[in-house]
């Protein structure tokens, strides 16, 4: 998203029909904006309390929908990318103090427009 920019949010349900993945449940909200590129929408998706099963359930669900993964880590199909990470507890680099300082998983990437 770029700097300034109003975010929108969005429902997994909606995410998942944009990317043609079964998103996981236990997300806590999806933004979505500009990602800088002409044709895609960047988004993030937060799961407070993730963990390395989160990143799994994830990524299986891209591996099954048909996203390939790229030599940065990335999944990749179709105009669209995507990645999960988990952080730990209190980690103040990756918003973890939105959510109450808990562990966190963040899915993020872009989808075709």
């Amino acid at each position: 998203m770029q700097f300034g920019e109003p975010a929108q949010a969005m429902t997994s349900a909606e995410l998942g029909a944009r990317l043609g993945v079964s998103v996981p449940d236990g997300v806590a909200c999806i933004y979505t904006g500009s990602s800088g590129y002409v044709g895609s929408t960047a988004y993030l998706a937060f799961y407070p309390d993730g963990d390395q099963a989160t990143v799994a359930a994830i990524t299986g669900a891209l591996g099954a929908a048909g996203y390939a993964q790229d030599e940065t880590a990335r999944w990749a199909e179709g105009g669209n990318w995507a990645i999960a990470n988990a952080y730990p507890a209190g980690d103040p680099l990756h918003y973890g103090d939105y959510f109450d300082d808990a562990p966190l998983v963040i899915f993020e990437g872009s989808f075709a427009d």
